[in-house]
């Protein structure tokens, strides 16, 4: 029995729209390779990590704090918190074999805006919050931003892509999260 990190194929998903998903689509060719098999498998699929937040999307930008990217900021977010939420998502796998084998489980705590994600960290911390904004990003602004710190051009299409994915079609194609959250909440139940 396998557990892995692969993802559904958004080439497909986007009906050819969104093609340099590479990210995502590599991994989804190996799911699709090892369920080609018949090898026994679970495919964790982890979301968006919150470690990505800090210092890259949230940043200070002209004194204030800005949480930009080239999406609406009420596109929903997969948010994971790796550090403490993946061992629940794998212990969930391993302890409850028969029922998630063959599945994908998405691996977040929930979904969240920009805008939700700006109003968290206004409450947190409400003096270095104050002015803090969500901003939407022109797809060129954000591919500029790339390539001021040296990425190629494909490279910036790539991640743009992998971020229009998110408001335009799902991060996990739309899923909820309800049947993966079943999985590591069990694992609360049998402490």
């Amino acid at each position: 029995h396998f557990s892995r990190r692969f993802t559904i194929n958004h080439s497909s998903v986007t009906k050819g729209v969104l093609t340099k998903v590479l990210h995502f689509d590599s991994k989804a060719d190996i799911e699709q390779y090892i369920r080609g098999t018949g090898m026994p498998a679970t495919y964790f699929m982890p979301g968006f990590y919150m470690s990505n937040i800090p210092g890259s999307s949230l940043r200070l930008v002209n004194n204030e704090w800005t949480f930009a990217l080239p999406i609406p900021t009420s596109a929903p977010i997969p948010l994971l918190n790796t550090a403490d939420d993946v061992g629940k998502f794998v212990k969930g796998i391993l302890l409850n074999r028969e029922k998630v084998l063959g599945k994908r489980i998405y691996g977040a705590t929930d979904y969240y805006t920009i805008d939700e994600i700006v109003k968290e960290f206004r409450e947190q911390f409400p003096e270095a919050g104050k002015t803090a904004k969500a901003v939407e990003l022109s797809h060129q602004v954000y591919k500029d931003g790339l390539g001021s710190k040296g990425m190629p051009a494909e490279t910036q299409e790539e991640l743009l892509q992998n971020m229009r994915l998110l408001s335009e079609f799902g991060y996990y194609g739309g899923g909820s999260l309800d049947e993966s959250h079943s999985v590591s909440h069990l694992i609360s139940e049998d402490r």
